[in-house]
């Protein structure tokens, strides 16, 4: 599977384009990062790879095929969203929010069936969840209802899962326990686009990663290559150290006081 804008770009409004030619790929076995500022454009970029906006100029295609001409439901069956805030309004079991990932494929006035049931046991147990399927999604933590998403897109049977800021509420621990389940499903076949805030986090888990500065492409390639204290200091305007520890770890530390140039 391969997900890609090609020279993408959109504006809400015409005389404020807020993408530029944006190109961008990922492939089954990665996971990507969009990096960048408030305002840069990575939810933007987002919704033009989940056909949920229309591309004003350039293309976005799924394994070749432009993915504005494809139905919804066929969209929705190989690309699957979660969105960065999502405040359940009913409060669903577990079990009945995952469900909602079948929806591509049952009927308007249709019950779902054994396939689908099926689905959404594999999905629970992907992401570890089995053993909560009952209980309410208004009583779990942050980190348990980011899984719960990421199980619905699962259930979706969709190929590759897009994540907007999917740890913007979680602990350290909750964290690197969502990643750890994503390179998990990721080494299973599935494909992971993620716009974050959290250049040190793509270090550790990106196959790759693509910046972007007011709308534009700035940067793009492995997380070696990109993350680094010249790149950092134009995309964010400040100034950053990158560290590297004696067992091959490296972080992302800002340089307090200091003012970008």
């Amino acid at each position: 599977m391969r997900l890609e804008a090609d020279r993408a770009s959109f504006a809400y409004r015409k005389e404020a384009p807020c993408l530029h030619q944006v190109s961008f790929a990922v492939e089954t076995g990665e996971i990507a990062f969009i990096l960048g500022a408030n305002g840069s454009g990575k939810s933007t970029l987002l919704g033009l790879l989940a056909g949920l906006k229309h591309p004003a100029a350039g293309a976005v295609r799924l394994d070749g095929q432009l993915l504005d001409a494809l139905a919804p439901r066929e969209r929705a069956k190989r690309v699957g969203v979660v969105p960065q805030f999502h405040d359940p309004v009913f409060s669903f079991s577990v079990e009945e929010a995952v469900a909602l990932g079948r929806s591509p494929y049952v009927g308007l006035f249709s019950r779902p069936g054994r396939e689908d049931r099926l689905a959404v046991e594999r999905a629970l147990d992907a992401v570890g969840l089995t053993g909560l399927r009952r209980r309410p999604i208004t009583h779990l933590s942050g980190g348990e209802r980011q899984l719960v998403w990421i199980a619905r897109g699962l259930a979706q049977g969709a190929g590759c899962l897009l994540l907007d800021e999917p740890t913007a509420h979680l602990d350290p621990q909750h964290e690197h326990g969502l990643f750890a389940v994503v390179r998990r499903l990721v080494a299973g076949g599935a494909a992971f686009v993620i716009a974050s805030h959290h250049p040190e986090t793509a270090l550790v888990y990106a196959t790759h990663v693509a910046f972007l500065k007011d709308g534009a492409l700035l940067e793009s390639g492995s997380a070696d290559e990109t993350i680094t204290a010249d790149v950092l200091r134009r995309v964010y305007g400040m100034e950053f150290a990158v560290l590297a520890g004696q067992g091959g770890e490296r972080a992302v530390v800002p340089r307090v006081g200091a003012v970008a140039r």
